[in-house]
């Protein structure tokens, strides 16, 4: 149990947030390819002046909402990957530490840890 002073992680917890963020990314992969699916057709908007103009602001519209899903659906995914390379590191780190302490106390005859 952490006790204020030092930090503690427990790697299970730290896994399955992680897998949740993953798969938020997963989702919102999916909810890009339905977005593009759907919004792809523009020819409801007719041949004429207004149709050029209503195309060219519902392209750049749908344009942008796919650019910020898309954003979305990599930065869910690269957080989930990105926390469980900082798990590994930190778990390294604990276990660093541990076999220094071993080895210290190993100087004194004795072991902790």
């Amino acid at each position: 149990m952490a006790d204020g002073t030092s930090f503690e992680v427990d790697p299970e917890r730290v896994t399955s947030g992680s897998s949740l963020i993953t798969e938020l990314g997963s989702f919102a992969w999916g909810i890009l390819s339905q977005f593009n699916t759907v919004m792809a057709d523009t020819s409801w908007t007719g041949n004429d002046n207004n149709g050029h103009k209503i195309r060219d602001n519902f392209v750049q519209n749908r344009d942008s909402t796919t650019n910020t899903l898309t954003s979305l659906a990599q930065a869910l995914e690269r957080t989930g990957e990105a926390t469980i390379m900082n798990l590994k590191t930190t778990q390294g780190t604990q276990d660093d530490i541990i076999d220094g302490i071993n080895d210290q106390a190993g100087e004194y005859g004795g072991r902790r840890g």
